[in-house]
């Protein structure tokens, strides 16, 4: 079994984690979140990495309801240990990158990921530019991505979005005209 202080720990987060969702369901801002979050000691937050991590549709809904708050926090305050979470997200971006709250959570989680992490969501968002472009939502992360990318980022979505047919497609497409704009202007 588990050492009693570490079984106390995971419950405390679970305890933790269970009151966030709650304040974010019953519309609580960012802010009070931040400040639950912070509260936490670090094997709570350890806990609820472990937590998080094991459950990639909780990871997708809380990204969604709380525009990556509790997911961000959790990956700055761990850094490296989150890794585990870090791969949740990723996996998830498919989802995440065509929802409101998911797309402002992935730019969150970008925030506060690693160099390595970061290349890992330049990689998805450079792959799919042509059709994020073209999303309500996903549009953002392309603009992002060619706002702050590293070179190898950029040089894939100039790939993807370079051809004429593509770009004047998307030209015309309500979404995608800022992220034609934001192309052109790199």
């Amino acid at each position: 079994g588990k050492p009693a202080a570490i079984e106390a720990a995971e419950e405390a987060a679970e305890e933790a984690l269970v009151a966030v969702i709650t304040q974010l369901r019953d519309g609580r801002s960012d802010s009070v979140v931040s400040k639950k979050m912070s509260a936490l000691s670090h094997p709570e937050v350890v806990a609820i990495e472990r937590c998080l991590a094991r459950r990639a549709a909780l990871v997708a809904s809380l990204c969604s309801c709380s525009r990556g708050v509790v997911v961000s926090d959790v990956i700055e305050v761990l850094g490296s240990a989150a890794s585990n979470l870090f791969a949740t997200v990723v996996a998830q971006l498919p989802v995440l990158s065509r929802d409101q709250g998911g797309c402002i959570a992935v730019t969150r989680v970008y925030e506060a990921a690693s160099e390595e992490q970061r290349q890992q969501i330049d990689q998805y968002v450079s792959a799919n530019a042509a059709e994020l472009a073209a999303h309500p939502y996903g549009n953002y992360l392309v603009r992002r991505a060619i706002q702050t990318g590293d070179a190898t980022a950029m040089a894939s979505i100039s790939a993807h979005l370079r051809d004429p047919e593509t770009m004047g497609a998307l030209a015309g497409t309500k979404c995608a005209s800022p992220v034609v704009e934001a192309f052109i202007k790199t």
